[in-house]
Order: C-alpha cells, then structure tokens, then sequence
C-alpha cells in the first residue's frame, strides 16, 4: 500500500542510449556482409562449373587419344623392327654359311697351288754352276747352249711339222661319193613312226650311184 500510494518521480524520464560495445560490434559484420556482396559477382556459377567440366573432360580425351595414337605408331614400329631384325639373322645366317663356304674354298685353293708349284718344281732342270737369270730371260736359248756346250756335237735338229690328228673313221670306198648333197635320208617323221610300229628303225633307201 506504501508503494502505491507513493507519489510519483517527478524527474523526466531519458530515452535509452546505445552502448559503444554494440556499436563497434556491428561495423565488422557489416564490413563483411558488403565484403561478400563484392566476391558473389565473381564467384563461379553451376553453368561455369559444367564449362569448366566439358573443358577438361575434351583435353583429357584428347591427351587419351593421342596416347592411344602414340601406342598404336610403336607397336606398328616394334613389328617392322622385329621383321627387319628376323630378316637380318636370316642374311647373318646366310653371309655366315658363304663365309664357311669361301674359307674352305680358299683352304682348297691354297693346298691346290702349293701343289701345282710343287708339281713344276719336279719338272724344272736343276743346272749347277749356272746361275738363274732375271724375268727377261730366254729359257729356251739358255738351255739349247746347255745342251749344245754338254752334248756330242752341234745341235743339227730340224723343224718337223706336226702331224693332223689321224681320223678314227674308216675311209670310204673310192666309187662312194661323200658329199652330202647326194645321200638320202627318210625324214625324221616317217623314220619314228616306222620305229614306233615295228619296235625297230627302218632300212635307209640305198645311196644313189655317183654320176
């Protein structure tokens, strides 16, 4: 009832006033939001984002592509280089058979001209007190003046001319012409097939009498 029957303040009221604390509080959120208002235009859209996406995808692609190219070119390469090394131990093989060969050849060769050289050694005539001249030597005068000087007398040998081969062919009769012109033959045609029928050549016509 005291409370009540009080009388009223008499004292003007004052409005409320703002604490600094408040204040100062607000001016960073509001920095902040002004901040953001300036970044948002410059971020990155969902549109952007699916740009950005199809852009690498197609350069991941690409690169794959051209990976894939790159692997086909050298396995192409590594089968011609297989093919050209199989090829080349082929010819390696073959050059080292043909250099087996020659060296067996050129073995054979060399036994055969040790031979021949010692085959004309066993056919030179061995003079002593006569001493061997140079490559201008005439080998059959120097032996003529050998035998002339050690033989019985003067070298009175003659030319004597060579005889023709002798024919292992009788002669012909004297009244036989040989000439071909005169002989017939049957012709080959009618001579095999005589032989074809009868199993055995048939008798040539008699040579004409020579005119």
């Amino acid at each position: 009832m005291e409370a009540a029957n009080q009388a009223p303040d008499s004292t003007p009221s004052t409005p409320a006033r703002h604490s600094p604390a408040l204040s100062y509080a607000s001016e960073p959120q509001m920095l902040q939001e002004d901040g953001w208002r300036d970044i948002l235009p410059n971020l990155l859209t969902k549109t952007d984002f699916e740009a950005l996406s199809d852009r690498l995808g197609r350069v991941v692609r690409e690169e794959v592509a051209q990976l894939r190219a790159d692997k086909a070119n050298m396995e192409a390469r590594m089968s011609v280089a297989e093919a050209e090394t199989k090829a080349l131990r082929t010819d390696l093989e073959h050059t080292n058979t043909a250099v087996t060969g020659q060296e067996a050849d050129m073995a054979y060769l060399t036994t055969w001209i040790d031979d021949l050289d010692n085959r004309g050694r066993r056919l030179n005539l061995r003079v002593r007190g006569v001493r061997e001249g140079g490559p201008s030597e005439n080998i059959p005068d120097t032996l003529r003046q050998i035998f002339t000087q050690t033989g019985p007398g003067p070298n009175n040998a003659e030319e004597i001319r060579r005889s023709p081969k002798l024919s292992t062919h009788p002669r012909p009769p004297a009244n036989t012409s040989t000439r071909l012109a005169n002989k017939v033959v049957p012709p080959a045609t009618t001579r095999t097939a005589a032989t074809t029928q009868t199993g055995s050549e048939p008798p040539r016509a008699p040579a004409p009498a020579p005119p």
